[in-house]
């Protein structure tokens, strides 16, 4: 592989509303809901729910390469990058981090409180006063990893071609997520998640223009085989 196709690209998570990731703990005396936080007390969006979306999204916009063919190349590709229970996915995705922090976290961190009224009497109806915790707008960072390495640690090599088939699928995949979190039913966790090698964070517009050129330069072709180990390559050591 030239030095030209990096087998890493940046991810950019950019939060337009309230947010957050909820931990399904309290803290007693306190808030029903707390938002998962780094070491820092800051807001994080966790690698594994950054994989979940991504991956969803994913299958969708493959079966759009693949003009709803559910048995098509780019479906393929897409299953194979994101892995099964047979065989673990060929993507990696770090943890998602606050840029440019404040200097205290509870500047970003608020408490919300949510009820229910009862129809009948116009008040609030008991036991079903709640407070959580939100954090507000912001922009958080991380990576997507394709992986060197097959399950038995035979090492994998990454054509130009299976590269960029690998960024036209993350990238489009991205820009179809919505919202990350909890509560998006009223309207929380509205995110634009960017992933592209060369983007900044947040330039959505860069990203989206990229993948109407790349679209172009696929146009008619199927995904490519995603990468497998030679089979005479011994395991990596323990």
């Amino acid at each position: 592989m030239s030095p030209s196709s990096p087998t890493s690209f940046p991810l950019s998570v950019t939060f337009h509303s309230d947010w957050g990731v909820t931990t399904g703990t309290g803290v007693a005396g306190g808030v029903d809901s707390v938002v998962e936080k780094d070491e820092r007390g800051l807001p994080i969006v966790r690698a594994t729910v950054l994989a979940g979306v991504v991956r969803e999204q994913s299958l969708l916009a493959a079966q759009a390469l693949d003009d709803g063919d559910p048995g098509g190349s780019w479906r393929a590709f897409a299953s194979a990058l994101f892995g099964s229970d047979l065989a673990p996915r060929l993507v990696v995705f770090s943890d998602a981090r606050l840029i440019d922090p404040p200097a205290d976290p509870a500047d970003l961190i608020h408490e919300v409180v949510s009820l229910s009224i009862d129809e009948r009497t116009g008040t609030a109806r008991e036991d079903f006063l709640r407070f959580f915790e939100r954090a507000g707008a912001c922009r958080l960072r991380g990576e997507v990893t394709l992986s060197d390495v097959d399950k038995d640690g035979r090492p994998l090599t990454w054509s130009d071609e299976q590269r960029d088939a690998a960024e036209l699928l993350l990238a489009l995949a991205g820009l179809l997520v919505r919202a990350i979190g909890s509560n998006r039913a009223v309207g929380d966790g509205v995110c634009d998640v960017l992933i592209h090698a060369d983007h900044e964070p947040g330039d959505a517009r860069a990203v989206k223009d990229w993948c109407r050129t790349q679209l172009g330069r696929w146009k008619g072709r199927g995904a490519p085989q995603p990468p497998t180990a030679d089979a005479t390559t011994a395991a990596a050591p323990v």
